[in-house]
């Protein structure tokens, strides 16, 4: 009976010693895929930053377009108004709105 019990002791020792020595021997392909998935995740984290530079700088170039196009529909509105030519007048605004947009116009 002694003998069975020292046989089952030894059996959950060594049980319990390969579970400790896996995980700590294990170490350097943990560490591994820590340093893996850390690069994963600093190398997603700069093209998501480069990303929204390049949205932010397309919609600055954008907004500068819309302006500039409402700017010259405004001369050009302007101008036919000084001239007292509503149809000038009202072709220029739809120019300017076809510019603007060119869903507007189809």
């Amino acid at each position: 009976m002694i003998r069975a019990g020292l046989i089952l002791a030894a059996i959950v020792l060594a049980l319990v010693g390969a579970l400790w020595a896996t995980g700590h021997l294990d170490v350097g392909g943990r560490k591994a895929s820590e340093a893996e998935i850390a690069t994963g995740q600093a190398d997603a984290a700069i093209k998501s930053g480069a990303d929204a530079a390049n949205t932010s700088a397309d919609n600055e170039r954008a907004d500068a377009q819309t302006d500039k196009d409402v700017e010259d529909a405004k001369t050009k509105i302007d101008a036919a108004s000084a001239r007292r030519d509503p149809v000038g007048s009202g072709r220029a605004a739809r120019d300017g709105l076809c510019r603007a947009d060119p869903d507007y116009c189809e």
